[in-house]
Parts: structure tokens; C-alpha cells; sequence
């Protein structure tokens, strides 16, 4: 049993001495007999797992290098280091003035030289690293998301069952008539996304903020590989089933190839009027930004007496219902594409994160330790399925003759 499996089962056997502490208390009472036993007995199994643990823990140089099991952050109250870098003209007659005590003096050594002295000014790197910004991403604030821990089957339905006329009568041939209702199965799994990351010792050890970029553009890497895949995935082998992929058609506007007037205030409220008015309480757009600034224009034109395009602090709103916004959603210039999505996303879309949501963020410090490497490596299992269709449509352009 390796140190992963001892502390699960130590946990597990913890978790289960609890649930008799709790019975109990939740009945305002003494843990009877049996209850006692099973508590002690679960109890000694935990701390039978205690000693092998803190044995395998005391000889992990991993856990050694980072004793609190995070990655330990900069001290922000040390002064910065900086490496200067002198130029090779420099260090020449730097050490030409040395070696002659101050009688030799070159021309790098002067402000006047390099047209502006720029001899006579050391390279630093600032500590800083600047970053870029992330593309826009939503579908995680608005999807129903889930831990698991195993493949989850979603039993859904696709037909109402109906009911027919009886008779008044009792003949053999009067039975009650109907249909049963139509199911189907759709299924959550887990894919692996991930990213590693190399990183020298040298630059570890001179660029204090190099750890937590790091880290931050790990985690971005892993959510804007996963935002396309949760709007547009196939739902193939290995590849989660996206929003727009499985959301049912709302209304299918036809125009020319490449124009994005295909989108008009009367197709927005053919969308918002095709979601079943089960799904309106909750109901929110989702779309580019581009597709939000090109609403908002036709809006103006069309001069309203009331506005259909609102703005509440920092969040826009069309027609009353919240629009958030994702880089990934398809643009409103290209046929089949689904440029707008409406509905109860909580619903209609359901993302699960095998063993939860967090992004695990991983320190190798051996693999590559003979060329002075440390790896960084962020990963995390997910999936993602429409289990209700028609809580959630989708404007479709076509292309026009």
C-alpha cells in the first residue's frame, strides 16, 4: 500500500468513527455499546495507518523541500534581488582603470559614450514578469458543476408519455390506452488536460516572482484549453460534450455568407420566446463580445422608446436577463455556426471534476535535476454533458443564396 492509498484509508476510517460520534449526538444521547465498539475499533485501524505515514513522510524530499505541502511564496518584506549585466566594453575598461590605479580611463567608462552613455549603465531585469491577458471565459460561472469520482450516468428523457380516452364500459376491449414516456442515458467521464512547464534553477533563484507566474499561467493554460471544449466539444471519444454542441435550436436565421447582420432584435426575441417559460426564471444569454457590441448597435439604430440593451455595475443585460460572455463562443458571421445561447444553463449543463475542481499544481524536482530543472506541472480531470436540451437554444445562422 503506497502513502497515497494509507492516508485514504486512514481518513476513511476516520470518517466512519465520526458518523457513530454524530448519530449520537444527533439523538441527544450516549453512543451505545456496539456503537462504542465500532468507534474504538475504527479509531485503532486510523492510528495503526500513523506510524507508516509519518515513516514514508520523513524521507519524501518533496515533502521536506515544502513542509506545509504548498509551494512556499516570496518573501515580500526581503528586498529585491536584481543580477546586473555589464556590457563586455564595459568590464574591459572597468578592469583596464583597476590594474592601471585610475590612470587608464576607456571610453565606455563615460557618460558620453554609446551616443547617450549607454556604456556607462548596467542591464537589469526588473523582478516583475508582465503578463497577458486571458481570453474570456464564463461557462464554468453558469453550468452546474460537480465532483466525482466515478462515471456518472444521467437517465434523461426524451418524450412525454400521454394519456388517452377510456370509455364508459367494461369490455375486454376497452382498455386504458397510452404511451409510455421515451428515455435515454447520457454519460459524464473524466479527460486529463494539462500542461508541464521547465523552469532553471537560475532563474528561480534571480527572478523571485518567476514561482507564481508560474503557477497563475498554469492554471490559465488548463482553463482556456477546457473553455473551448465545454462550448463547442463534440462529445467524442475523449472529448466533452460541448454547450452550444448539444443545446437544442431556438431559431435559424438565414443571410449572406460573412455578414454579421444575420442577427436582428426580431430573431433575439424569436430565441427568447422558444425556451419553454420552465427555464425563464434562471434564464441568462450567452455569447462573444463581439456579437454583445453588435446588439447593442442595432439597438441604438432602431432609436427605442425603451432600451432593450441595459447595464447594472458590471454586468449587461438584454431584455432583462443577464449576458455573460465567452471568447469561445462561435462569431455570427459564418454559417452553422450558433452565435447566441439562451437558457437555464444550471439545468442544461452539467460539468464534472473528477475528485473536485481544483486545478492540482504539481513540483518535480528530481526528473531533470542533473541539468538544474525544476518542472511545473498543472492537470486536472473533467467532462462536461448536456443532460436537458431544451433548457438551454441556440440561434443558428445559415447562409443565404
Amino acid at each position: 500500500m503506497n502513502l497515497f492509498e494509507m492516508r485514504k484509508a486512514r481518513e476513511a476510517a476516520i470518517t466512519k468513527a465520526e458518523s457513530f460520534v454524530a448519530s449520537a449526538e444527533n439523538a441527544s444521547r450516549l453512543m451505545t455499546e456496539n456503537e462504542q465498539k465500532d468507534f474504538d475499533a475504527a479509531m485503532a485501524e486510523a492510528n495503526s495507518f500513523t506510524p507508516q505515514i509519518q515513516s514514508i513522510e520523513a524521507v519524501n524530499t518533496l515533502r521536506a523541500q515544502f513542509p506545509k505541502g504548498l509551494i512556499p511564496e516570496a518573501n515580500v518584506n526581503a528586498p529585491a534581488r536584481t543580477r546586473l549585466s555589464l556590457s563586455a566594453a564595459y568590464v574591459a575598461d572597468f578592469w583596464a582603470m583597476i590594474t592601471s590605479k585610475g590612470a587608464k580611463m576607456g571610453a565606455a567608462l563615460y557618460e558620453g559614450s554609446d551616443a547617450a552613455g549607454g556604456y556607462a549603465v548596467p542591464v537589469e531585469v526588473d523582478g516583475v514578469i508582465v503578463p497577458l491577458a486571458p481570453a474570456e471565459m464564463a461557462i464554468r460561472q453558469l453550468a452546474k458543476v460537480i465532483p466525482t469520482t466515478h462515471t456518472l450516468k444521467f437517465p434523461v428523457k426524451l418524450a412525454h408519455g400521454t394519456a388517452a380516452a377510456k370509455l364508459e364500459s367494461t369490455g375486454a376491449d376497452n382498455a386504458f390506452g397510452g404511451t409510455s414516456p421515451t428515455l435515454t442515458q447520457v454519460e459524464l467521464d473524466a479527460f486529463m488536460a494539462g500542461d508541464i512547464v521547465p523552469v532553471s534553477w537560475e532563474m528561480l533563484e534571480d527572478v523571485a516572482a518567476t514561482q507564481s507566474f508560474i503557477n497563475d499561467d498554469l492554471i490559465l493554460a488548463v482553463q482556456q484549453y477546457e473553455e473551448p471544449l465545454f462550448i463547442t466539444g463534440a462529445g467524442t471519444t475523449g472529448i466533452p460534450q460541448g454547450v452550444s454542441t448539444g443545446a437544442s435550436i431556438g431559431v435559424t436565421i438565414t443571410g449572406a455568407s460573412g455578414v454579421l447582420g444575420a442577427i436582428s432584435l426580431d430573431s433575439m426575441d424569436d430565441l427568447t420566446g422558444s425556451l419553454s417559460p420552465t427555464y425563464l426564471p434562471n434564464a441568462s444569454f450567452l455569447m462573444k463580445r463581439s456579437t454583445g457590441v453588435f446588439l447593442r448597435k442595432l439597438c441604438r439604430a432602431a432609436n427605442l422608446f425603451e432600451p432593450r440593451w441595459s447595464r447594472v455595475g458590471n454586468q449587461d443585460y438584454y431584455d432583462g436577463y443577464p449576458v455573460y460572455y465567452s471568447a469561445s463562443v462561435q462569431d455570427n458571421g459564418t454559417t452553422l455556426n450558433r452565435p447566441v445561447l439562451f437558457g437555464d444553463f444550471k439545468r442544461g449543463f452539467v460539468i464534472g471534476d473528477r475528485g473536485g475542481s481544483g486545478i492540482r499544481v504539481k513540483v518535480l524536482d528530481q526528473p531533470l535535476a542533473n541539468i538544474g530543472v525544476t518542472q511545473f506541472l498543472a492537470y486536472r480531470r473533467t467532462d462536461s454533458v448536456v443532460v436537458r436540451s431544451e433548457a438551454i437554444k441556440a440561434l443558428k445562422v445559415v447562409t443565404g443564396a
